[in-house]
């Protein structure tokens, strides 16, 4: 239930973002490529595509394995790609490709995932050639953007429909007070009470007042002849008071 939940909110979370530049750029020796070289780069951009393909799917989080990690459809990297199993080194031709670790030997492609504060945020992408020497390397990372932000809305969320699954459907009003029937507040069931502000690169606790400041989570409970039957979340973006997502959780309206 909650796989199919989690899918919802991304489709309503992704949204037109600000763009960013990632930390660095791809890098490759394009002039004088051989065959197999070219087909190694081209089979680095499929995995690319699978590497996005699962983050939009899973909180805007990228594996840690290949082959194990899935998608909150649940789905690895691995069968995201074509044939759903790993590509064909074109020196070896064994179906090795991507590695967990970076490149190595001729015709591998490396995947190393960036963490930060215990989440896969970013990736590096590395690509060995015919001669044994690296034709590829791309690190890409959602730290300092606002997909961050995004994702920590999602968790939030997730955690808001934990609260009133657990508690007889009724959502909270006070964050640090209200608990559920297992004796929990929301905070307890995110993953880090604190969430990271990749704007301020500070810790911050959501709390249930309006925020307006870059990179924070907001939560407004919404009220009916005095019961809380539901619960507004606010992401704020780069900018102050530039609202990425305002969305309204419940049941009776």
């Amino acid at each position: 239930m909650y796989r199919v939940i989690t899918y919802l909110v991304l489709l309503v979370l992704i949204l037109p973002l600000s763009s960013c530049s990632d930390d660095s750029t791809p890098v490759n020796n394009s002039s004088g490529l051989s065959e197999i070289d070219q087909e190694i780069l081209n089979n680095v951009m499929i995995v690319q595509e699978a590497i996005e393909a699962f983050r939009l799917v899973n909180c805007y989080m990228y594996p840690r394995d290949i082959g194990t990690d899935a998608t909150q459809m649940g789905e690895t990297l691995t069968e995201l790609l074509p044939e759903e199993r790993l590509m064909l080194n074109p020196i070896t031709l064994a179906r090795t490709e991507p590695v967990n670790a970076a490149a190595f030997y001729p015709g591998e492609i490396g995947y190393v995932v960036v963490d930060a504060l215990a989440l896969s945020v970013g990736y590096h992408l590395t690509a060995v050639g015919e001669s044994g020497e690296r034709i590829y390397e791309h690190y890409s990372t959602e730290v300092l953007d606002e997909r961050r932000v995004l994702a920590n809305a999602c968790y939030f969320m997730w955690a808001i429909w934990k609260f009133r699954s657990d508690n007889d459907g009724k959502y909270p009003r006070d964050l640090d007070r209200d608990e559920n029937t297992n004796g929990k507040v929301v905070l307890d069931d995110l993953w880090i009470e604190h969430l990271y502000n990749p704007f301020t690169k500070e810790l911050y606790r959501i709390s249930y007042e309006y925020h307006e400041l870059p990179g924070e989570i907001g939560y407004i409970p919404i009220i009916k002849d005095g019961e809380v039957i539901g619960g507004t979340i606010i992401a704020i973006g780069n900018c102050p008071r530039k609202v990425i997502t305002e969305y309204n959780i419940n049941c009776q309206i």
